[in-house]
């Protein structure tokens, strides 16, 4: 109703963080800045990527809250990917959780948890379904910052590289 022009930043992916720092950029009449910070988004990625290159795929669970997961095609999803993971839930989980029972079919390598989930380990290892995923019993676990891996940002390569640590520790020593 304003006649404002309105801006939807793409946010799917880290290639979609940087198209749109590069676009918001050209928007706010910084074009060099934005082209900066792309470029130090886009180095900081890469040396994650480097890192985890020889790794092997590990399984993971992401688990925003309630067994609720992420669709691959998500910024988180490409993290995750791009981080030598694969999600145990597919490329389109839907929007309803998981069941721990088919959780436990699943079974995860690493079981990744956003802040925002409140999930912590110990309530997984009391539960005696999820006790007996390999990921818990192992204790790989970890809490990934809702501030830092969901929304797209100048952040994502901070996320890229806690997401790295968590499935490929071996790699970051």
């Amino acid at each position: 109703q304003s006649g404002a022009t309105l801006y939807v930043q793409p946010n799917s992916s880290v290639n979609d963080v940087l198209r749109g720092t590069i676009e918001l950029g050209f928007l706010l009449g910084e074009p060099v800045q934005a082209r900066r910070l792309a470029a130090r988004l886009e180095a900081e990625v890469s040396e994650v990527e480097a890192k985890v290159a020889g790794e092997p795929t590990v399984s993971a669970f992401v688990d925003t809250g309630f067994f609720i997961t992420i669709p691959e095609r998500s910024l988180l999803g490409d993290l995750i990917r791009r981080a030598g993971g694969e999600s145990v839930a597919g490329e389109t989980p839907g929007p309803d959780p998981i069941p721990p029972e088919r959780l436990l079919q699943l079974d995860p390598d690493v079981y990744l948890a956003t802040s925002d989930s409140r999930v912590t380990l110990a309530q997984l290892r009391s539960d005696n379904q999820t006790a007996r995923l390999t990921a818990v019993r192992r204790g790989r676990f970890a809490v990934l910052p809702s501030r830092l891996v969901v929304p797209p940002g100048p952040h994502v390569g901070r996320a890229l590289e806690r997401i790295a640590r968590a499935l490929h520790p071996d790699a970051f020593r």
